[in-house]
């Protein structure tokens, strides 16, 4: 849309300067017609009425003619382009004209003497004198060098300069012109325009408008050759306020001077024909005016529903945040105040579900920050149903296509996409980590989750522990945290996240993907890591990182298994210069020919099709440098081994993460939570840590154990229902929220799953957020914070329920 608006600029413009080129070659031709036809006719066949067009007007004498030719000659000259005789024979007609003025300046001083009056030592060549130029044709000959020069000269100042010159010719020009028409006795009493001739005046004229036409930047010209309405309304306009007061004054006065009417009658009819004259311009002027604002209507109208078209909300904005367009998209995600909910809206982190506020919401990062242009967030519609929203900003500026800078926020809703990508698992991940049981997983998130929740739930207890009891307890935070980090880089590995671009200390992650890869590989192959300690950072998505290395390394470990069945793979990271860093995986094993380096990056190609392989782990390699703005280079040599180079840009302008902000405690009184959860362990540190911040639990550890403390009937309705989506019994967590909706149409859900992709709603019925075990306690508050600031989520249809299971 931007390039469409600005290609319309470039448009105009041509149409603006194209115009004004071909008029300045027109007029020149006419000052060179005048010009000539004064030599030859006036002074070479002695015509007096072309040297003279009155009897009792001043004539152009020939150095006043000479000096047209000349001055027409170098605007031509310059009109024709840069070249170094275009330039060469501008400046010898440029000085041609200085000398004419000089010339006429010398007449000025020291006229030449009559014939036959004088002495013959006085006039010893007897020439007889032509006349004289006129002050003010010498000033306008210097005027019109000095507008030549400035053509050349690059600058504002200088086109400024060449247009209120250009046009202060113009307007002596037409003072002298109209002074001939009114009162040509008076004029030749005026000492600077009194030898000055009617057809000077208009060759001068013609030359001024040929140089505005020739440089029309910074004048008013653009405006007046424009193809656009204003454009129109002062070609229509402006010779009717131009030439209308002339002729009515004209008019008054002849007919004065002729007895048919008395002065102040004329004086009177003059002011009528003039309030006639302004009352038809201004009605012109309100006509184009109206046209021009029922064509921007029809333009902002067009331009909306081009919008309405979009799949993407759009968010058209001025440069102090208020709304001035949206489209259907926006209108229907924005709802009924879109003004709040751009400055005001609740969006949130999807990892962590972080409430962005403040200085981290999305818009205000959007529209205060220079470099940042898009990001992703999430956001919970009125319906209770959680988003992935992408939100991209563009700054387009005045000028182009806008009468003032506007801002375009694009927000598209990447759910699905998102909740795609999340669900398929890549068979070269799950080579690189090996069968990873989603049970093993599952019990693992367990584990970890009572036992971090359990620290937590000890660390707000402090005030009994000795400093030597709170370092320990730490300390087994700390081993949670490693062990989560752990598995969630594990699960990381078997799915496709979407995320954005950050930057990555290569040092530590390398050491952490070879800690992973050596779990993975068999033992007779020797993985080392050669790098320098210089801390080295590079952008890219840090999962296809991890990704591609493994890939790389699994592919040189499969290598040498089926080749001598034991070898040596190094990884080695080395700065290059330039500003690049390579990160290569180096394996001795039997290598490849040129035949098969050849093919080997291709899609679906492989040579271990019966083993598993599907040919798309390179192409993933190759396709993952590209998207990070690096290269993938791979080289062989048969019998020797293979080399695989992942090249990036190193960055510089590494921002440090904020310090971790202690951990808000809710008072969570007055709320009644019912946590139905398998797992022993996780179940009663899970209700522990809601008691701890001051919640009524109620717990079971089956659907149907909480289904019954349903039927026996509960003094209060349950506020939150935290359930696992995994449950024994055959009713999962999503059936259970259903049965339990029905009886409480008011109570929120929050569920929980050690595996099943956050975003996903695959079988669910009533919406809820869904946090990933194990379970940290800063997670939990802000998942529970924001379910008690939504309403609670809507109930689909029960046709719904055979669209999937949970995973």
């Amino acid at each position: 849309m931007k390039r469409m608006f600005q290609a319309q600029d470039r448009n105009v413009a041509d149409a603006q300067i194209l115009p004004s080129v071909s008029v300045a070659w027109a007029l020149l031709a006419a000052c060179l017609a005048l010009a000539m036809l004064v030599l030859v006719g006036g002074y070479v066949f002695e015509s007096a009425a072309l040297r003279q067009l009155a009897p009792t007007w001043p004539a152009m004498v020939p150095q006043t003619a000479w000096g047209l030719v000349t001055l027409t000659l170098a605007q031509a000259f310059w009109l024709r382009g840069e070249g170094q005789w275009n330039r060469r024979l501008r400046l010898l007609f440029l000085f041609g004209a200085l000398g004419m003025a000089v010339i006429g300046i010398q007449d000025q001083m020291y006229p030449l003497p009559d014939p036959d009056t004088t002495p013959l030592s006085i006039n010893p060549l007897r020439l007889a004198p032509t006349g004289r130029m006129a002050p003010a044709t010498i000033s306008g000959v210097f005027l019109m060098v000095v507008i030549l020069g400035l053509q050349g000269v690059r600058g504002r100042w200088a086109r400024y300069l060449h247009a209120a010159l250009a046009s202060a010719g113009i307007l002596l020009c037409l003072v002298a012109m109209v002074a001939y028409l009114f009162d040509a006795p008076a004029l030749a009493k005026v000492t600077y325009l009194s030898d000055m001739a009617f057809h000077t005046a208009t060759g001068f004229l013609l030359l001024y408008m040929a140089a505005l036409c020739a440089s029309p930047e910074g004048s008013w010209l653009p405006d007046l050759l424009a193809d656009s309405m204003g454009g129109q309304m002062a070609r229509l306009v402006l010779p009717l306020a131009v030439i209308g007061p002339i002729l009515l004054c004209y008019l008054a006065l002849s007919t004065t001077e002729h007895g048919l009417i008395s002065p102040n009658l004329r004086l009177s009819a003059l002011a009528i024909c003039l309030l006639f004259l302004a009352a038809v311009t201004a009605l012109r002027g309100a006509r184009y005016q109206n046209i021009a604002a029922r064509r921007s209507v029809l333009e902002e109208k067009r331009l909306r529903d081009v919008l309405d078209g979009l799949d993407k909300a759009v968010f058209v904005i001025d440069l102090q945040g208020r709304l001035r367009m949206m489209n259907l998209a926006a209108e229907a995600m924005a709802g009924e105040s879109p003004e709040a909910f751009l400055h005001e809206g609740r969006f949130h982190s999807i990892d962590n579900r972080q409430p962005l506020l403040g200085a981290s919401h999305p818009f205000r990062r959007l529209l205060n920050s220079p470099t940042t242009r898009e990001l992703h967030c999430g956001w919970i519609d009125a319906e209770g149903r959680e988003h992935a929203l992408k939100i991209t900003a563009t700054l387009t500026r005045k000028g182009q296509g806008f009468a003032e800078a506007l801002r375009i926020l694009a927000i598209e809703d990447q759910t699905e996409s998102w909740i795609f990508r999340e669900n398929i698992s890549r068979t070269e991940r799950l080579d690189a980590i090996g069968q990873m049981a989603g049970g093993v997983a599952h019990e693992m998130a367990n584990i970890l989750g009572a036992a971090r929740l359990s620290v937590d739930t000890i660390l707000l207890e402090t005030e009994g522990l000795s400093e030597t009891q709170r370092a320990k307890v730490l300390a087994v935070r700390s081993v949670c945290e490693r062990g989560t980090d752990l598995t969630e880089r594990l699960l990381n590995l078997t799915r496709d996240r979407a995320s954005e671009k950050e930057a990555i200390e290569l040092t530590a992650k390398l050491v952490t993907i070879v800690d992973l890869a050596r779990q993975a590989i068999p033992s007779a192959v020797l993985l080392r890591l050669d790098m320098s300690p210089t801390p080295v950072y590079i952008r890219c998505i840090p999962t296809d990182l991890e990704s591609a290395i493994l890939n790389l390394v699994l592919n040189a470990s499969h290598a040498i298994m089926e080749g001598s069945g034991h070898g040596e793979i190094t990884l080695r990271c080395q700065t290059m210069p330039g500003g690049k860093v390579a990160i290569a995986v180096v394996d001795n094993g039997p290598g490849m020919s040129q035949a098969l380096l050849r093919h080997v990056r291709e899609p679906f190609y492989t040579t271990r099709e019966s083993l598993g392989g599907t040919g798309l782990g390179l192409p993933m390699v190759e396709n993952f440098a590209r998207q990070a703005d690096g290269s993938f280079e791979l080289s062989s040599i048969e019998g020797k081994g293979t080399v695989a180079t992942l090249s990036f840009e190193t960055v510089t302008d590494v921002q440090t993460s904020a310090p971790q902000t202690a951990l808000r405690l809710p008072d969570l009184s007055g709320l009644l939570f019912m946590v139905v959860e398998d797992d022993p362990h996780f179940h009663d540190i899970l209700a522990q840590s809601l008691q701890v911040l001051g919640a009524e639990v109620i717990s079971a550890r089956s659907a149907a154990e909480a289904l019954g403390k349903c039927t026996t009937g509960l003094e209060k309705a349950p506020d939150i229902l935290i359930s696992d989506i995994i449950l024994p019994g055959g009713v999962d967590g999503y059936r259970l929220a259903t049965k339990c909706r029905h009886q409480w149409p008011e109570l929120k859900v929050l569920y929980m799953s050690g595996y099943t992709d956050q975003l996903s709603r695959s079988g669910r019925l009533v919406q809820g957020l869904l946090l990933r075990k194990p379970l940290a306690l800063d997670g939990l508050v802000n998942a529970i914070e924001l379910t008690l600031s939504n309403p609670p989520g809507v109930m689909l249809a029960p046709a719904t329920e055979a669209t999937g299971s949970p995973a």
